[in-house]
């Protein structure tokens, strides 16, 4: 009954063949297990409340009465709890089909929602009633006293929601609508457009210019129908006695512990400090091959018994209860992983209370993320279906999903191979990352709308694209204007939940740099983590655990830059280099070689140690990308088997380099002026006619060789290469650090 109750204060989305299970990590966190599931509690039916009702009655009419006693109270409560349950059961099997097929399930849903609605609200006013009543102590004993500080929706409320409701019927209608772009004579849908694209039919502009024509369509069609949501949610929380919506929703419909100030500061330090630090991630992932999802190629076009048994292995390594709990799911067959044209494009984790069990529902995409999201998903299943009671916070039920997919990245080597390993936590890790910013960036979003409470469609989509820059992003539209915001389904289903991926996102990278130095403390302190989310908040648990709280800008910077760390050492592979220390180029000796190029010796980078040509060479074909099997060009760099052989027959191949006399001289120390002509060449800039004002920062100038000339002042003016007090040193040697840092800049410019 507790149970039934927690479940009903946090609401009911949270957000196969069977394998051998091999020897697992015994814990003993949770005390509960689910009940199996038969298939025809999952057959939809028609909103039927009659059971409900009657015991309802049969309450309301002893409480009135006053003359039962204590055991046919608590007998009532149990059979209006029961059928209540037995309801919500029902509710959750119709809401499984309409996610499946929203046009043949969509007149029940409709039905249902509003039943479950009016319904939910007279149980939780009977339970109040009779927490007020001659049987309080009765009553408190089976169900606790949470239900006295629920507020009560009343007829008027309840027509707004079910308002609500059909308005986001009319989202998911015009979401999915045919929306086509005209390119080059032809009518485009999205999808036709991507096919075009990636067979070479229309170009990358074409591509985008359509894509854009798309995005306004549905932005015009669908953001209006935000605007009527934003009145309305507001007019009920105006009735509910709250100043605006956001007020009403973090605590009422969240369960937070926090405030939307809080949330602000929190937004804040977001910007301030995790933005920069995703950006650094996509620009290691951009530069390194070995982190590129084309190393993923095994995890796409999975069905739903291959993902399966990609993840379920796995589970006896975190825990015996979650291993056993898998394969309960996949033996009950709760969940649905199946790809559909008809299903909308969400997924989810909901209750099963009848059965104090759960259900996974996904629309895969055929990518890698199918496998992340069977991960994450099963962390709310593991929550729902073993602690005791329900979450009360979606911030926190969010870590029993993200946390698990942080901890998951252990296995990153067997899921995706060892080709693919660092390339799946590079790609988990940045996902993170990017939930912490999106989450604020709609939370701010959304306060902001809901605070002016009228704002125009243009003036939304300007909002969001000045937001969206602030948190990093790029847009391909020109203008003032972005269209996407409409494409996030939470903004009209359940505003202001974005923020918990943010901060259980932040909560669960804890979890992932606590990893690196002690993986089973991390792994237990995730199961506590879920074993105590029904008794806090967001806060109260992170408080408890011993996490930071993120509200406190110290602790974000601190995990921005422990993220950082995580990316070095575990995803790149970056060696504990031990002559770095205090070195000019520290930071950048990590990033580089995170990179992939430029390393060092073992422990060593020897960041002031002389590069030879064959070095720069070498690094020059990691940055652009280069290929091995071009042809020897020079008579000192013909043996195939010498480390540098691909990268400077590469580079001559392209005109990147020329030697001399038909020799190369790798051993030689590569001098200034020549590094900033194969830079030029590169770059695509050529033989550079000089420019004289640029070189005229230089009071060494007349010493660059004639033929360096024009590739100085172009290197000079693209920032990659400077002088020291006045000088550019033409001839002079260049060290480690300072190619390293060259290249740093080539990276930044190109982002």
């Amino acid at each position: 009954m507790k149970k039934f109750l927690a479940v009903l204060l946090a609401a009911a989305v949270l957000s196969a063949g069977c394998l051998t299970p091999a020897a697992a990590k015994e814990t003993a966190f949770f005390s509960t297990f689910p009940q199996d599931v038969p298939a025809s509690a999952l057959v939809r039916t028609s909103a039927n409340d009659t059971a409900f009702a009657a015991a309802a009655a049969a309450l309301e009419a002893a409480l009135q009465a006053q003359t039962a006693t204590d055991e046919e109270i608590a007998a009532l409560l149990k059979t209006l709890a029961t059928e209540f349950m037995n309801l919500r059961t029902a509710f959750t099997a119709c809401m499984l089909d309409y996610y499946r097929d929203s046009a043949a399930a969509g007149a029940d849903y409709s039905a249902w929602s509003s039943l479950i609605a009016r319904d939910t609200s007279r149980y939780v006013s009977l339970l109040q009633t009779a927490l007020k009543s001659n049987y309080a102590e009765t009553v408190r004993a089976i169900v606790g006293d949470a239900a006295l500080n629920m507020n009560v929706d009343n007829q008027t409320q309840l027509e707004v929601l079910s308002r609500c409701d059909a308005l986001v019927s009319q989202y998911w209608t015009g979401e999915r609508a045919g929306y086509t772009a005209s390119i080059g004579g032809g009518s485009y849908t999205y999808e036709a457009l991507v096919e075009a694209y990636n067979s070479k039919k229309i170009s990358y502009d074409q591509y985008i210019d359509g894509s854009v024509q798309i995005a306004k369509q549905k932005n015009a069609a669908v953001a209006p129908i935000f605007t009527s949501l934003v009145q309305l949610r507001t007019q009920y929380a105006v009735s509910k006695g709250y100043k605006n919506y956001a007020d009403y929703a973090y605590p009422n419909v969240f369960g937070r512990d926090f405030t939307t100030q809080d949330a602000q500061r929190f937004e804040s330090y977001v910007k301030k400090y995790i933005v920069p630090v995703s950006r650094r991630f996509g620009e290691i992932a951009s530069v390194n091959g070995e982190l590129g999802t084309d190393r993923l190629g095994g995890l796409y076009g999975l069905d739903q018994q291959q993902t399966l048994d990609l993840v379920q292995p796995h589970m006896n390594d975190v825990s015996s209860e979650y291993a056993k709990l898998f394969d309960y799911m996949v033996r009950n067959g709760l969940c649905d992983l199946q790809p559909s044209a008809a299903k909308l494009d969400v997924s989810f984790t909901t209750d099963l209370p009848q059965y104090h069990s759960a259900y996974i529902f996904s629309s895969p995409g055929g990518t890698l993320e199918d496998v992340s999201t069977l991960i994450h998903e099963f962390g709310h299943f593991a929550q729902a279906c073993l602690d005791e009671g329900g979450v009360r916070c979606y911030d926190v039920a969010e870590i029993d999903s993200q946390g698990l997919e942080a901890l998951y990245l252990k296995y990153a080597d067997s899921i995706a191979g060892d080709a693919g390993g660092d390339a799946f936590r590079c790609d988990t890790a940045s996902r993170l990352l990017r939930l912490v910013i999106q989450g604020c960036l709609f939370d701010e979003f959304q306060q902001k709308v809901y605070e002016n409470g009228n704002m125009s469609v243009t003036e939304m989509n300007r909002l969001y694209r000045s937001l969206g820059e602030e948190y990093g992003m790029n847009f391909v539209s020109t203008g003032d204007e972005a269209y996407g915001w409409v494409d996030v389904n939470h903004n009209y289903e359940q505003p202001f939940y974005y923020l918990s991926y943010a901060t259980s996102a932040a909560a669960s990278l804890e979890l992932l740099t606590l990893s690196m130095d002690d993986p089973n403390g991390a792994d237990n302190k995730y199961l506590q983590l879920v074993a105590d989310s029904d008794d806090d908040s967001y806060c109260a648990l992170m408080r408890r655990s011993g996490l930071p709280s993120v509200f406190e800008e110290k602790n974000v910077q601190a995990l921005a830059d422990r993220t950082l760390r995580y990316m070095e050492r575990e995803v790149a592979d970056v060696p504990d280099y031990t002559d770095i220390s205090g070195h000019w180029f520290e930071s950048g000796a990590k990033l580089i070689s995170a990179e992939g190029l430029m390393r060092g010796s073992g422990t060593s980078f020897d960041p002031d140690g002389k590069l030879t040509r064959a070095m720069f060479a070498a690094v020059l074909y990691r940055a652009f990308g280069g290929k091995a099997g071009s042809a020897a060009v020079f008579g000192d760099v013909d043996d195939p088997s010498t480390w540098y052989y691909d990268a400077v027959n590469w580079a001559a191949a392209r005109g990147y380099v020329k030697g001399s006399g038909g020799k190369f001289l790798p051993g030689a120390p590569i001098t200034r002026q020549d590094m900033a002509v194969i830079l030029a060449r590169a770059a695509g800039a050529g033989e550079t006619a000089p420019d004289d004002d640029a070189l005229g920062v230089y009071a060494d100038s007349a010493a660059i060789a004639p033929y360096a000339r024009g590739a100085v002042a172009y290197v000079t003016q693209a920032g990659l290469m400077q002088g020291s007090a006045g000088s550019f040193a033409p001839v002079g040697e260049t060290t480690r650090a300072e190619v390293g840092q060259v290249f740093i800049r080539l990276v930044d410019n190109a982002a």
